[in-house]
């Protein structure tokens, strides 16, 4: 390893190092608020509901100020003071000392030091040049802006995350805040599979139905971890990794047999939390956070907590973060369902109708364009038929194996063992498992959801492995992973899918460079095991393309890609849509919006007219 490369790489682990304990301590000043100030809060919850509040909190603040410097140090205050009481309870009342294997720590050691070399990659996944960039850049530099949907579509889509990077784009992260952001996110999760393997590896009693859960998404955790994702500010990964929190904690809940009122409290909190974080995240969780919700209130009731409770944990996540993100909606777009168009509101900056059945008609077929071209998506969903499914099939299995086939597979299986065996290796878990069947409910809309709206891989990855997952913790339930053979067996088989996970994405690199023609920036071969350094300190930069400048009939100048339509990061405002209607709300002033005007120009503006392109192509 080269001197930058090291200095990346550490760059990139004391910064998650400081968010981390930042985190964990919002999510434990917001247990105290709504259970208690009890020391023994589990740290993971913490940190997962530090996440939700950390949302939750900057779009507040978002609907007033930007995300900048100011936004950082609030939270950096608070959580920061948060955790420091929490260490300080916990070392008066939790254990004298924490025993831990010292094998397990050496490899988690070493997976996060891992993740910290995937974590300094490029940020080149499309999405991120056409709107993720883009957003982050204006919730960092303005207040949000009414209408900025009329500028580019996607923003309209009011994606939350960008709000956690916009966040960290302060002092040396400025512009590279998506070395941070994703990665953290999934190396936590990471950890959390670690610990649950290891639990699984060695001898003794059987794991619980949570511990399975969580072990069996390792698989996907590392697939992620050598994609482009990771170092790219992507809303679908965060989007479905705070789901399937949500989803574990559901099943912690309807598993655990002796939990306190407060326990149950804190965990359906949690899990009321992040349904409705990754509704935030992006709008295509929405069914599956509803129906979240719904199995928890039930759930809650049937523990003893009665309706009244349950309704009260269910809806106080969801007004601190669901009613924010729909006002925000309605801010950006005039729509706070955006794209659906349900429930318009009559502002001036709403996006026509017209445009809005475009932006549907795209986003309907955009998981298919993953593997078909605009002239084979059939006219009409009726048309998919079998030999329609058939297709997609194969791709799947040729393309992405791992992250759709596999799981798909393994869930067909362990459903039809559970289905033949019809209760003869429950015993006399038989009734347990019975109750808590209906948690697997949000993982069936989701996948409902996914398949009828929008099948690319990447959108619907989460749910089928949270569907795996949910079927291994009820056949461990039954007895079917109880000896210690068994378990390392169901531990190799995860760990060996996962080593393919790397095998097949080298090979994906290869052929994606060889059948595009296109020059590796980076060694293909090498990539997905350790990625090199880059020429930004150790880091990847973002991507650049050649920009040029247009100024509408409306005299607005616009900075547009010459080629295809990513911007990367381009002076704003930047867009790649159609601009002839586009105009401010008020002349000179960003902040103040943009609305489409399909009217008479002033006479002075004149036609449409490029300026000269920009020079060197722009870097943050």
């Amino acid at each position: 390893m080269s001197v930058s490369q090291v200095m990346a790489i550490a760059a990139v682990l004391t910064t998650w190092g400081l968010m981390a304990v930042v985190v964990a301590g919002l999510g434990a000043a917001i247990h105290r608020l709504v259970v208690g100030d009890e020391p023994q809060v589990d740290p993971w919850d913490a940190w997962w509901l530090g996440i939700c509040g950390a949302i939750a909190g900057l779009q507040l603040w978002h609907l007033f100020l930007p995300i900048d410097w100011r936004a950082t140090a609030v939270l950096v205050a608070v959580g920061g003071v948060s955790a420091g009481r929490w260490l300080w309870a916990w070392r008066a009342h939790g254990p004298s000392r924490l025993s831990i294997d010292r094998r397990l720590v050496i490899v988690m050691a070493g997976f996060i030091v891992w993740m910290a070399n995937r974590a300094t990659g490029p940020g080149e996944f499309t999405d991120s040049g056409c709107y993720h960039i883009a957003g982050i850049r204006w919730a960092n530099e303005h207040a949000i802006v009414p209408g900025l949907a009329n500028l580019l579509d996607n923003l309209g889509l009011n994606n939350a995350v960008f709000l956690l990077n916009a966040a960290c784009e302060s002092g040396f992260w400025h512009g590279r805040s998506n070395h941070l952001v994703n990665a953290l996110l999934l190396a936590m999760l990471g950890l959390q599979t670690i610990l649950c393997l290891w639990r699984c590896w060695r001898a003794g009693p059987p794991p619980s139905p949570v511990d399975l859960f969580t072990a069996v998404q390792f698989p996907l955790v590392i697939a992620s971890a050598v994609g482009r994702e990771v170092s790219s500010p992507t809303t679908d990964m965060s989007a479905g990794l705070i789901a399937t929190i949500g989803l574990n904690a559901l099943v912690r809940l309807a598993t655990e047999r002796a939990a306190s009122s407060s326990r149950m409290v804190a965990v359906g909190i949690l899990v009321a939390a992040c349904a409705s974080a990754a509704v935030c995240l992006k709008v295509s969780m929405a069914v599956t956070g509803a129906v979240t919700i719904v199995c928890l209130s039930w759930l809650l009731r049937t523990r003893g907590l009665g309706w009244p409770v349950g309704m009260a944990i269910a809806a106080l996540p969801g007004a601190a973060l669901v009613v924010p993100w729909a006002v925000r909606g309605v801010v950006l777009s005039g729509y706070p369902l955006f794209p659906s168009t349900a429930v318009p509101f009559p502002f001036e900056w709403r996006l026509p109708a017209e445009r809005m059945i475009s932006i549907r008609g795209f986003a309907a077929n955009s998981g298919l364009l993953w593997w078909m071209s605009p002239e084979e998506i059939p006219a009409e969903r009726i048309a998919m038929t079998v030999g329609w499914f058939l297709l997609w099939t194969m791709k799947c299995a040729s393309r992405e194996p791992l992250t759709v086939f596999v799981p798909a597979v393994a869930s067909l299986l362990l459903a039809g063992w559970l289905i033949v065996a019809r209760g003869r290796w429950f015993g006399g878990e038989r009734h347990a498992i019975a109750r808590w069947l209906p948690t697997v409910l949000p993982v069936l809309a989701g996948l409902v959801f996914w398949f009828v709206n929008c099948p690319a891989p990447r959108m619907g990855c989460w749910i089928l492995w949270a569907m795996a997952g949910w079927l291994a913790a009820v056949a461990g339930q039954a007895g079917l992973l109880a000896t210690d053979g068994r378990r390392r067996a169901f531990v190799l088989c995860l760990v060996g899918l996962s080593l393919l996970a790397v095998v097949h994405r080298t090979i994906w690199w290869v052929h994606y460079h060889r059948s595009t023609g296109r020059a590796a920036v980076i060694d293909p071969f090498t990539r997905s095991l350790w990625m090199p350094p880059g020429t930004d300190h150790g880091l990847h930069p973002y991507p650049t393309t050649d920009l040029l400048q247009r100024t509408n009939r409306w005299g607005l100048t616009v900075t547009m890609p010459v080629h295809g339509s990513p911007t990367w990061w381009a002076p704003l405002p930047a867009t790649y849509n159609d601009i002839t209607d586009l105009r401010l709300r008020r002349a000179g002033d960003l902040a103040h919006g943009f609305v489409t005007d399909t009217g008479p120009a002033p006479p002075a503006t004149g036609d449409q007219t490029d300026q000269e392109p920009l020079g060197d192509p722009v870097t943050p």
